[in-house]
């Protein structure tokens, strides 16, 4: 750092220049500028000089500003970025969840529908399904009630059929034995006839 006493040697021997912090007599840095004022007749210097700090304090202060803009934007950029990415990482978790639920055989499950982007037309679509599953379940139900109603109407139709077959098998076989039992009956009265007619002849 030069002094004040060594820029004006410099101005003394007739140079120009500046001096970007030199220390003056009150012991502050300063920046001063100096040459020849160059008119005819007259050996006069031109030396302009001014307080560094003064020199300095609007760069510090738009230093300053530069960097509160700069931190306020990257925060505004962190805020706009964090409530984007909740906006949509809420959603899809509860897409998620719902569609677990709906996995699981939850059908009653329904996803509000907050936004009316695609996450919004999804959310839709999702519930659409689980109601559409709802009448599918309800439709399989109903067909497997009236497939129930069949096979018991069928069942006991067989029954009674079987019921009938049977009862039909024993008067098949009571109407047998009746007619063998008369067939032997018819049988063995003649053959007594006979013996008992060559009976009375021999005895004759």
């Amino acid at each position: 750092v030069k002094t004040e006493k060594e820029g004006g040697r410099e101005v003394l021997e007739g140079e120009s220049g500046f001096s970007e912090k030199i220390i003056d007599y009150r012991g502050r840095p300063v920046s001063m500028a100096f040459g020849p004022a160059r008119i005819e007749g007259l050996d006069w210097f031109i030396v302009a000089k001014k307080d560094f700090n003064e020199i300095m304090k609007p760069i510090w202060v738009l230093r300053t500003q530069s960097l509160a803009i700069g931190f306020l934007v990257a925060l505004g950029v962190m805020l706009v970025d964090l409530l984007f990415v909740t906006g949509i990482i809420k959603p899809i978790r509860k897409i998620r969840d719902a569609t677990h639920r709906i996995a699981s055989g939850d059908l009653s499950i329904r996803i509000p529908v907050e936004t009316k982007g695609e996450i919004g037309e999804l959310s839709n679509s999702i519930n659409q399904m689980a109601q559409s599953l709802i009448e599918s379940r309800e439709k399989i139900e109903e067909h497997s009630r009236s497939l129930e109603k069949k096979v018991e109407l069928r069942t006991e139709l067989l029954n009674k059929r079987n019921q009938a077959l049977e009862e039909s098998n024993h008067i098949q076989k009571a109407h047998n034995e009746i007619v063998t039992v008369l067939n032997n009956e018819l049988e063995i009265e003649p053959l007594l006839k006979n013996i008992i007619g060559k009976i009375a002849y021999h005895t004759d």
